[in-house]
């Protein structure tokens, strides 16, 4: 009777007929009237009735079966007749009843009777028992579940410590070890939220990988292991701010979630761990149908879930944050209302202890904040709110620093309106305590030691701020890994605008010595075009000492480049069924970066410890900087809100001239008012910025003797900062007034006041730049040799004609001019069809000297990344309908320092803005297409700040180019010399032919002339005398030329 009773219990489990149970159950019944207590048969069918009233509860979710199996399960061990095995397997049966009824109705006692009974069943269960590894499999998985209900690392321990044993317990490839691995990385996963280290949540990916390999591919195992790497790779993702890691959270996540049957108890997890990812998508690209998603995934989990059900709080909780998001975005159909109301019912539905509370505090803080009335007892609410949430974040967890930091944000707020002397100190120490919290993610300690250094300078603490200041530049090199993409690293480090500017200006205010302020400024900006410069340092003396750990350094280093120049992190977005084979390569990919990266900064370690290279990779020393100044002095010039400085470099000294009548109002009104190239402005730069420098310099008089075969001019780099490398320093200088008529009673430029008449200027984005790219032996063939003593090519672009834009009717002049005088240098002269992909291959063939372009491009005024030169297309032909786009993103791509040969020597980028920056937050790291044609490896760049003449452009390249053809032209100092000479040449045509002509010239035709479409080197309409001599007369276009490089 027993065994048809299983039978039918076993039929019923898998086919649900109703007719199934009604007859076990039956049987079962009899069974019990008829044996004994003692009898092995009543434990046998105990334990029947109990797997049978499962099967219908898993079937029903009937509370009243759960309870019933429960009590039948606690009635066999009372059977005396037990046997160690029989009572072992009873006691892990009748915990598995009381875990399953603890997720269901959130009863802590539950779990902790389930822990005890898993407990007993391991320790009973005899040696050399099958059923062993099952029970620790259990136990350890209850140990879990009891840690996340009651937060107790006693209880995480004991889980990690009996998964371990449990895993090599069991032979590999049995399915008991794929669930093992799982529990195993769970509870990595739950120590590294707990505690923050990065080691564990390394440990968790890996043994999810692990067990998800072990499941048949599309089978409900492999699904849920894809929910949990997606968790996983989202957090490392919040770690490392990796687009990479998102793109596999999402791929993941998607595969959990269509791998899930609709009435699949877990579905509403599922749904929300994707919800989570497209929210995070949202919060990085602000793309709103991402936002839209999100809010539906989570709706979707609330509407599947009953309330009674545990994971209802935290559902609820996602859907409220994301409907305070929408509401924030001003989305159609937001509402405050709802947001509140449903992340109120999370937070009083979840226990004080539980893990989740703190992020469900938070978020109903942020409510209050965003849809009250800013009034006292608003902030009043939010602070106590945030208060609550930083209580209920246990130390070590990596979002207590964000909790922190958004609390002191309130006091600080609160202090602003009240003045309120306990609230700014209050404010101070909340600050400070989440930028030395070490386990919390490193953006939310970096925001608060922002925050803490501003407010300390705001109270005139400062030697406080500079110290504070000090641990925030030293840990931005934490924010960009060297395994972060380079559109990654620039997403993050423009959320920290002018901190180093800032950062300088309070040291100097401190009392520290200009090159600690140097330091400062050097270390927190230019960190993009600095992680390339450092890449790629000289390592021929590491190779001759050391060649095996050479050999190993530029391996990983050039991986580590090519991921990073490659890395895409384009918006996260997936729609219908994923690809599976897509999410796997995507994972594999972002991987291998990441342990590209760890082992590249494990052998950098290793090499500074090696004798002779404690420096290697480090900030250049006061020694090596005022090196640098060898050639010429150095020139950075600091604009802050506090002061600002120039902070002079010369080879004997390093010191701090004050600027006090440069005025950051002054520079950005400029900027607003479109009167960056006016006359009026080259004045105020002579008298406010260059003009006490060049004294300070000792160059006090105009450089007389400049004939150019026979000169040596003054070189000076300027290194200016923040919005003022948007203005021409090196062009500076007191001109006649155009608003009179120029004659015998024009002054016309007084010779002893312009920068052009003392100096030749070059600029650089920093002093470490200089320093590694001379530094280079593989360039400074070229540097000291000269170009033909290296074989190789001169790509030379020019297009008339581009889709969509203005005509160039100079263009192809302007090449025609530079054939003969390349070729003049040993260079053979190319030509090649302006298409992408092959200006982009002929730039990597290692044969590339010159590249000069001769075309239109854009400055993106958002994004600087997408900043562009304009090709021909590709679809059609050259000159087809649309142009394609060579980015500031493509070159960053391009690695032109590989394989031993000499980087090319110089890029002319002979068309309009390719120099400037309209994004401000970009400008602290010189994202523009000067800089990154030097990121991509060029040693010099010429470019242009603003919009230039097309027909001046001749002028400007030939006159250059000449002097570059020159018997002494064959070094650095040719370039910028070339560039100078020219604009002194065409600055004395514009000056004669004003005198000439007598005509009144008004302020405003100085001006940049600036149109709303954006494209840079447009045509400039004039007369067909003006055409002829191929320049307009009374615009001074010479001006924004400028030259970067050594």
């Amino acid at each position: 009777m027993h065994q048809l009773a299983v039978q039918l219990a076993s039929r019923y489990q898998a086919v649900g007929a109703t007719a199934d149970f009604d007859e076990a159950s039956q049987l079962c019944q009899k069974v019990l009237q008829l044996t004994d207590p003692k009898e092995t048969h009543r434990t046998d069918t105990l334990h029947t009735l109990s797997c049978l009233l499962g099967y219908r509860h898993q079937r029903t979710r009937q509370t009243a079966d759960l309870n019933q199996a429960i009590q039948y399960g606690q009635e066999l061990l009372q059977v005396p007749a037990l046997d160690a095995a029989q009572r072992a397997s009873a006691m892990n049966h009748l915990a598995l009843c009381l875990r399953k009824r603890f997720q269901e109705e959130a009863s802590t006692p539950d779990i902790v009777e389930a822990v005890h009974f898993a407990r007993e069943a391991s320790v009973t269960c005899p040696e050399g028992d099958t059923n062993r590894t099952k029970y620790l499999d259990d136990l350890a998985l209850l140990l879990f579940e009891n840690h996340a209900a009651m937060d107790t690392q006693e209880l995480l321990a004991e889980a990690m410590s009996v998964a371990h044993k449990a895993i090599l317990d069991s032979p590999p490839c049995q399915a008991d070890r794929m669930v093992l691995l799982t529990h195993l990385a769970k509870a990595h996963h739950v120590q590294y939220q707990r505690k923050g280290g990065v080691s564990d949540l390394e440990m968790a990916i890996r043994l999810y990988e692990d067990s998800k390999g072990l499941a048949r591919p599309k089978s409900p195992e492999a699904t849920s292991r894809s929910y949990s790497l997606g968790a996983a790779y989202l957090d490392r993702f919040r770690r490392t701010h990796s687009g990479a890691d998102l793109k596999v959270a999402m791929k993941e996540a998607s595969l959990a979630v269509y791998g899930t049957l609709a009435d699949h108890p877990e579905r509403a997890d599922r749904l929300v761990g994707l919800g989570i990812v497209y929210r995070e998508s949202y919060l990085r690209t602000g793309i709103t149908s991402d936002l839209e998603e999100a809010t539906r995934l989570f709706q979707a989990a609330v509407d599947s879930t009953d309330p009674t059900n545990a994971g209802w709080p935290g559902h609820v909780h996602h859907l409220g944050g994301a409907h305070l998001d929408r509401y924030i975005a001003r989305t159609r159909g937001s509402s405050w209302e709802l947001a509140a109301r449903l992340v109120r019912e999370a937070v009083d539905l979840t226990p004080a202890d539980h893990l989740d509370q703190a992020s469900r505090l938070e978020t109903l803080a942020h409510i209050y904040k965003a849809g009250l009335p800013e009034d006292a007892s608003s902030s009043d609410m939010a602070i106590q709110l945030f208060q609550e949430a930083v209580n209920a974040s246990p130390p070590g967890h990596t979002s207590r620093a964000s909790r922190l930091h958004n609390l002191g944000l309130e006091y600080e707020a609160r202090y602003r309106k009240l003045r309120g002397p306990t609230d700014l100190a209050t404010a101070t120490r909340i600050f400070h305590d989440a930028l030395h919290d070490a386990w919390s993610n490193i953006h939310a300690r970096l925001a608060a030691g922002k925050d803490l250094t501003f407010l300390l300078a705001h109270a005139g603490d400062w030697n406080g701020a500079t110290e504070t200041a000090e641990v925030v530049i030293n840990l931005m090199p934490s924010l960009t890994p060297v395994s972060l993409g380079y559109a990654d690293k620039k997403r993050l480090l423009l959320q920290f605008g002018n901190f180093a500017s800032d950062a300088a200006a309070i040291a100097l205010n401190a009392g520290q010595s200009p090159f600690q302020a140097l330091q400062l400024l050097e270390l927190g900006r230019g960190i993009l075009a600095g992680s390339l410069s450092e890449l790629y340092t000289d390592v021929s003396e590491l190779s001759q000492r050391h060649p095996d750990i050479a050999a190993r350094y530029t391996r990983l280093r050039n991986e580590v480049d090519n991921r990073a120049r490659s890395a895409e992190t384009p918006r996260v977005v997936h729609q219908g069924q994923p690809d599976f084979t897509f999410a796997s390569t995507a994972k594999i990919q972002a991987n291998k970066f990441y342990e590209a990266g760890k082992a590249f900064e494990g052998i950098s370690a290793e090499i500074r410890n090696l004798p002779g290279f404690q420096d290697f990779l480090l900030p250049p020393n006061e020694h090596m900087v005022k090196g640098a100044a060898e050639q010429g002095p150095l020139i950075a010039i600091n604009t802050s809100r506090y002061r600002c400085d120039a902070i002079l470099v010369t080879k004997n000294e390093i010191r701090a001239l004050p600027l006090p009548s440069l005025q950051m109002g002054d520079i950005e009104g400029r900027i607003r008012r479109g009167e960056i190239g006016r006359l009026s402005t080259l004045s105020w730069l002579w008298k406010t910025v260059t003009s006490p420098i060049l004294d300070a310099l000792g160059y006090t008089q105009p450089f007389l003797h400049h004939d150019s075969g026979t000169s040596s001019w003054p070189h000076v780099w300027w290194i200016p900062t923040g919005s003022l490398s948007k203005f021409p320093l090196h062009a500076a200088g007191v001109y006649g007034d155009p608003a009179v008529k120029m004659g015998q009673s024009s002054s016309g430029p007084v010779p002893n006041q312009t920068v052009l008449d003392r100096v030749m200027s070059s600029y650089s984005t920093s002093i470490k730049t200089i320093i590694h790219i001379r530094s280079d032996s593989s360039t400074a063939v070229i540097a000291t040799s000269g170009m033909g003593k290296v074989p190789g090519t001169a790509i030379l672009l020019a297009m008339e004609i581009t889709p969509n834009q203005p005509r160039l009717p100079h263009a192809k002049n302007e090449i025609s001019h530079l054939i003969p005088l390349c070729t003049s240098m040993d260079l053979e002269p190319v030509i090649p069809v302006p298409l992408k992909e092959g200006v982009m291959s002929d730039l990597a063939s290692g044969r590339c000297r010159i590249f000069h372009f001769a075309e239109h491009g854009h400055t993106d005024p958002v994004d600087a990344l997408e900043s562009y030169l304009c090709l021909g297309d590709s679809s059609t032909s050259q000159y087809g309908i649309e142009y394609e786009r060579l980015k500031v993103a493509d070159l960053w791509k391009l690695n032109l320092r590989d394989d031993g040969r000499p980087p090319p020597f110089l890029a002319y980028l002979s068309a309009c803005s390719t120099g400037d920056v309209e994004d401000a937050r970009s400008a602290q790291e010189s994202i523009h297409l000067i800089g990154s044609f030097q990121g991509a490896g060029f040693r010099h760049v010429i470019g242009t700040l603003w919009e230039v003449n097309d027909a001046l452009c001749v002028d400007m390249a030939r006159l250059t180019y000449e002097e570059l053809s020159k018997g002494d032209a064959e070094n650095d100092e040719a370039v910028c010399k070339g560039l100078h000479m020219a604009m002194r040449e065409l600055r004395g045509r514009w000056l004669q032919k004003i005198l000439a002509r007598a005509e009144t010239i008004e302020e405003t035709n100085s001006s940049r002339s600036l149109s709303q479409d954006g494209f840079p080197r447009k045509v400039m309409l004039c007369d067909d005398s003006d055409e002829e001599d191929g320049e307009a007369t009374d615009v001074p276009f010479w001006i924004p030329y400028v030259h970067f490089g050594v």
